[in-house]
Formats: structure tokens, C-alpha cells, sequence
């Protein structure tokens, strides 16, 4: 082997370890924000109304049938820390033919702030089971 083939090899580790150092510390920072079924940040929102914001979470008032609602905020209450900077919330929604549903969802309440009263939303019920997508109407 050459003298400076040596070098060369030994940059390109150096190079390797520092992008494998690099990857590891990114997961490490989104595994917890992951782990939660998603982030609601509202950013990269492909729904019907892009750059909506957009809250992922479950019905647990009531069964409503899958499919889209136009509705209104009516509260947002029972806000707990759920931990790594996001919290849990309870919000009330009003949609025709079924009136006010509980609808609990876990957002990063700095970049998207907790559903308001008198606010229009859509809501899109996913499934059976009560999940949806609840988006703000600008």
C-alpha cells in the first residue's frame, strides 16, 4: 500500500463514522416523538386543505360512521403533559347529526396551538374504531 493511501483510507472513515454518528443521534431524537402514532405539527399536511393544521386522534365520546364532517369547536379541556414537550388533550366538537363528539388528541402546543370554541373545523372519521383527522379551517 502506498504512504498516502493510508490518509485516504483514514478520511473516509473518519467521514463514515461521523455520518453514522449523525444518523444515530437523529433517531434518537425523533424515536420519542414517533412512538406517540405521529407528530401533529401541522407541517407537511397533504389533506384536503394543505398547510392545515392537523390533529390526529381518536372519538371517545360515541360511535360516529367513517366519513367527513364539517364541524365547530366547542371546548378543550383535561390538557396533560404526555411528555417529550407534547400534551394530551380532550376536544369537544360539534358535528351534525351527532352534536358535541370527545375528541382526544397529543400535539406539540408550541408550533400548534390546543383546538379553540368557535373554531370551523373538518373532521375525517377513519374508522371504526373512533380514529380521525381533525383539520383547523382558515
Amino acid at each position: 500500500m502506498r504512504p498516502h493511501s493510508k490518509s485516504v483510507v483514514c478520511i473516509i472513515s473518519r467521514r463514515l463514522l461521523t455520518a453514522v454518528a449523525l444518523i444515530a443521534a437523529l433517531s434518537l431524537i425523533t424515536a420519542p416523538l414517533l412512538m406517540h402514532g405521529g407528530i401533529n405539527t401541522g407541517a407537511g399536511n397533504s389533506g384536503p386543505n394543505p398547510g392545515a393544521d392537523s390533529f390526529s386522534g381518536k372519538i371517545t365520546s360515541q360511535k360516529v360512521a367513517v366519513g367527513s364532517f364539517a364541524g365547530v369547536g366547542s371546548y378543550d379541556r383535561n390538557c396533560v403533559d404526555a411528555g417529550n414537550g407534547l400534551t394530551n388533550c380532550d376536544a369537544g366538537i360539534e358535528i351534525q347529526g351527532y352534536g358535541v363528539v370527545n375528541f382526544n388528541y397529543v400535539h406539540d402546543m408550541h408550533s400548534l396551538p390546543c383546538i379553540k370554541p368557535g373554531e370551523k373545523l373538518s373532521m375525517r372519521v377513519l374508522g371504526e374504531d373512533g380514529s380521525a383527522v381533525v383539520e383547523r379551517l382558515f
